[in-house]
């Protein structure tokens, strides 16, 4: 079922394809919105992860259930004894993760490990975990909750799925399954909690983020997993430390990755975490507005550095507006060029344009857009319009499947085009 999510200042709404919103969502506890920041997200399988103006990466579901994109790890490790009469002989160690999973058992979100326990020997007996840490954040609705016990083999360091304790009650288990009763396949690899992400990309079948501590650095998700960030998994992208903006936009093409910075453009390329790898597209021209940036038909468009309309697409990257509309960019008369970073692109299906959003001179909001007609190659604008303030704008689906473009408002509604 399709389904979009907006935000009206502190509060998110869910939005189905004929235009009627639900009641505010309920938040995880603890978690706000910014009515200051801009909402940012993608989608990865039935999951829109939101980021930006939440206080914490959120994910919402089909049903409307918001949650944490990946629960807090438990902070406290198991305290393992020695237990009653059992089979267990050899040294062994434990670890817990926190997991969310729906109601027919499929994981939903699992933590990072829990520091390592403290190794217990065995003599012919069971294994004890006590002491065993609850969550400290209340559960979601509609959410089922469970701690995962991963255990070493005797004197080993690579864990297994061990027991699965669901709910939140029991605190101690004693168990004696032979190392060769433990599952084949050891505990995941690519858990890890993500930090807090200005903006991110699907590409993949994995999230791409950038964080708001360490600008520079771009963080992938496990395969499939939206909650799951190993800290093995990132990619610094240079040059590191120049400035505090950092990564400044993404362009998701089918087989490549656009990371924009102020003064370079870097791809992703590759197919699987052994493989990805980053080269330098160029260098002098970089992404300025995060929120300019468009894929259509396999071909990025963004406000650029220069100050200018881009492209990236097989034939590189090229200035399309200094031939035509070159002061539209290069001079005050036009446009605030202050608020340039402020940008917003999108995508019209109607007319095959693309459409940015800026300021007027003088200005700070964004009343005034350009439209790049894609079939001819022409410009149009300055536009402007009376009937509202444009914050935004996005590309949703009608009840037929139809994509429609769709403009945010400062007065809380959405406007669009008529027939």
């Amino acid at each position: 079922m399709a389904f979009f999510v907006v935000q009206g200042l502190t509060s998110l709404y869910q939005m189905t394809t004929g235009g009627t919103a639900s009641s505010a969502l309920t938040l995880p506890t603890g978690v706000t919105l910014d009515s200051t920041l801009r909402l940012r997200g993608a989608v990865l399988g039935n999951l829109a992860v939101l980021v930006g103006s939440p206080s914490e990466n959120i994910t919402v579901d089909q049903d409307g259930v918001v949650r944490r994109l990946s629960p807090r790890p438990p902070s406290v490790a198991p305290v393992l004894a020695v237990g009653s009469a059992g089979t267990l002989s050899g040294t062994y160690t434990v670890w817990i993760t926190f997991k969310f999973k729906d109601e027919f058992g499929n994981i939903l979100a699992e933590s990072d490990f829990s520091p390592i326990s403290a190794s217990v020997v065995l003599t012919s007996d069971m294994l004890s975990a006590t002491k065993i840490q609850l969550t400290t954040e209340s559960i979601p609705t509609g959410t089922f909750f469970s701690r995962q016990l991963y255990r070493s083999a005797t004197s080993g360091t690579v864990k297994f799925p061990w027991l699965e304790l669901e709910g939140n009650t029991l605190m101690a288990v004693e168990d004696d399954l032979s190392d060769a009763g433990l599952a084949l396949v050891a505990a995941p690899t690519d858990l890890g909690n993500p930090p807090n992400f200005e903006n991110i990309v699907s590409w993949k079948s994995r999230l791409w983020g950038k964080s708001v501590i360490e600008p520079d650095t771009l963080y992938q998700s496990g395969n499939g997993k939206a909650y799951a960030f190993p800290a093995a998994r990132t990619i610094p992208i240079p040059p590191t430390n120049a400035d505090t903006v950092g990564i400044t936009g993404f362009l998701p093409r089918r087989d490549e990755l656009g990371v924009g910075k102020r003064n370079s453009i870097h791809k992703i390329s590759g197919t699987n975490e052994d493989n990805f790898t980053r080269t330098v597209i160029t260098e002098g021209i970089g992404i300025w507005a995060m929120d300019s940036c468009v894929v259509v038909h396999d071909v990025g468009y963004f406000l650029g550095n220069p100050y200018g309309l881009y492209t990236w697409g097989p034939g590189g990257v090229k200035n399309i507006s200094d031939t035509k509309v070159k002061a539209w960019f290069e001079t005050d008369t036009y446009f605030n060029r202050s608020e340039f970073d402020n940008a917003w692109g999108m995508y019209d299906p109607t007319t095959n344009s693309y459409i940015l959003l800026l300021s007027n001179a003088g200005d700070t909001t964004l009343n005034r857009w350009i439209q790049y007609d894609i079939s001819t190659g022409n410009f149009w604008g300055p536009h402007k319009t009376d009937a509202f303030t444009p914050t935004g704008g996005v590309l949703l689906r009608d009840a037929n499947d139809i994509a429609i473009p769709v403009w945010m408002a400062s007065d809380g509604k959405l406007y669009k085009p008529q027939a």
